[in-house]
């Protein structure tokens, strides 16, 4: 039908002419699209900031015969944008979080549903601070990732397949997925990261959502490794990343 109705997160907005944008969107029914929304940038537009980055909105659009849909209605559902633009490191997490999912769906991918419930959430959780923006962010990262099939091996080591307290897994290689022992490291070399027990028990909590025994401060191996992990297998770095400092 060339008219239909779906739910989505606004990923990303460009100009296009003088006052129409282009959005992209990741919808629960429909996978990630790009649709035009017309006369969004003038003063008096009717749908407002309700197809601003982050913002999760009831839509309708029109498919016709152009690659971009038409955006012809827009009901907002949660306003994730106003608290996340009022806080830089809020701002930073959301970022990173549409980025990545931008550049791991494909455009008209068909129904997402898993992706799009995880990014709605991530987002639901740091808007309204649940989350830490560090915790939220890089639990999405992997979460996503998971979801694709690129999960790390934590339990065991990736060379030999024996865990601990057989072997102590102290190193973490993010081009062989997981884990590595001390007595393994030395095959592998500079493709490991040293990784502490409770960096390792950190990495584990934040891809499984396991806030009971994620840490409250953020671990700086931990966040190196996951920004490692993600730009290695979306084989692309995150804009978004050149943002935190």
């Amino acid at each position: 039908m060339p008219v239909y109705s779906d739910e989505a997160v606004v990923l990303r907005t460009a100009r296009l002419g003088e006052a129409d944008r282009i959005v992209t969107l990741l919808t629960l029914a429909h996978g990630k699209i790009r649709a035009v929304a017309k006369g969004v940038r003038k003063p008096r537009s009717r749908f407002g900031a309700r197809l601003e980055p982050f913002m999760r909105c009831r839509l309708q659009l029109f498919q016709g015969r152009s690659a971009l849909q038409i955006v012809t209605q827009a009901v907002e559902i949660s306003a994730y944008a106003r608290p996340i633009a009022q806080d830089y490191g809020l701002f930073v997490a959301a970022s990173l979080m549409c980025e990545t999912a931008d550049k791991l769906i494909a455009d008209d991918s068909g129904a997402q549903p898993a992706h799009y419930r995880l990014l709605a959430g991530a987002l639901a959780a740091l808007a309204s601070r649940r989350l830490a923006p560090w915790q939220a962010a890089q639990s999405y990262e992997l979460r996503a990732l998971a979801q694709e099939g690129w999960r790390p091996r934590l339990a065991t080591c990736v060379v030999c397949g024996k865990g601990e307290p057989e072997r102590d897994l102290a190193f973490f290689s993010v081009p062989l997925g997981g884990m590595v022992c001390s007595i393994d490291r030395a095959g592998v070399g500079a493709q490991c990261r040293p990784l502490s027990h409770e960096g390792a028990v950190a990495l584990r909590s934040l891809l499984m959502g396991d806030w009971a025994h994620c840490p409250v401060r953020e671990n700086h191996q931990v966040t190196a490794i996951v920004e490692e992990w993600t730009q290695y297998y979306l084989e692309r770095p995150l804009h978004s990343a050149g943002l935190l400092g």
